[in-house]
């Protein structure tokens, strides 16, 4: 499990989906970051550590290489706002291309293998749900619903 963020500028907003990219600590293909760069711009990260694509608040990949880029921990969060598939299946191909797959951190669900597993399982994300009635879910939430904590 990506259990790196605990810094406060980590925290996942309501309309983004993580998933963890594993394996933790499989080698990362040497030209990993340009592929990550076809998908997303390059991030200031808060972290020498770490290196991140992508925005804050929107759609981003955080990668915590190890020295020889041997492996690693990373995690993908998906900003359901405005969610294009065809960019989703795009990501799911470079993720696999750099020898992970994805994993949503919100249930025990199983690995996503396919375009079709992705939309499926991001529907079923507590973000989905805020995206879908952000009415609905903060009332969930302030009642204490465990499905959306």
């Amino acid at each position: 499990m990506f259990h790196r963020i605990s810094q406060p500028e980590q925290a996942m907003a309501a309309w983004q989906a993580d998933f963890d990219l594993r394996p933790d600590n499989a080698p990362l293909p040497a030209d990993f970051r340009e592929r990550l760069d076809a998908l997303l711009p390059r991030a200031k990260s808060w972290s020498p550590e770490l290196e991140m694509w992508g925005s804050e608040s929107g759609n981003r990949i955080d990668i915590w290489p190890t020295r020889d880029s041997s492996g690693g921990e990373a995690m993908l969060r998906f900003d359901l706002r405005e969610y294009d598939p065809r960019w989703g299946a795009q990501v799911l191909a470079v993720v696999h291309g750099i020898g992970r797959a994805l994993w949503p951190v919100w249930s025990d669900g199983p690995v996503i293998r396919d375009a079709g597993e992705l939309t499926f399982a991001l529907r079923g994300s507590p973000a989905f749900r805020f995206v879908e009635d952000p009415e609905a879910f903060l009332r969930r939430v302030s009642l204490g619903g465990r499905e959306d904590a």
